[in-house]
């Protein structure tokens, strides 16, 4: 059984100022809980195996301050850029963390449009979308 995202958060929570080693099995391994472990390493905490599914916690005495931005709502994202890939239009989204969505950007190649990411996404105006494609 998987843990959700949830239940793994208050796990990792509580295990990076508990004593000793926790070791979390199918954990949830998706963007936010990566970067609340990446907030919390900043922060003093040992953890790894973050993105997998096997965290290991080793607990510390005390967290320290971080600076930290949250990641932008990915359903919000994904709508804008289906809606621009429907309407065919221009569409730039700054401060989007773009290793998350290359792989969906990738198996969208069947809607025919280009795309840059870097510190933005873009999606260019020659985009022509068969409404039928799905993506796997």
């Amino acid at each position: 059984m998987k843990l959700l995202l949830p239940g793994t958060a208050n796990i990792v929570m509580a295990a990076v100022l508990a004593e000793g080693k926790t070791t979390i099995y199918n954990a949830a391994c998706e963007p936010y809980l990566q970067q609340l472990c990446k907030m919390l390493n900043r922060m003093g905490a040992k953890i790894t195996g973050i993105g997998s599914n096997l965290l290991e916690i080793n607990g510390v005495d005390s967290l320290g301050g971080t600076d930290h931005r949250m990641l932008p709502d990915m359903i919000e994202i994904g709508s804008w850029i289906g809606l621009a890939a429907m309407t065919r239009s221009h569409l730039t989204i700054k401060d989007v963390s773009w290793t998350i969505w290359v792989r969906f950007l990738q198996c969208s190649e069947s809607w025919e449009f280009n795309w840059s990411a870097r510190e933005t996404i873009s999606l260019f105006q020659n985009i022509r979308m068969d409404m039928r494609s799905k993506i796997i």
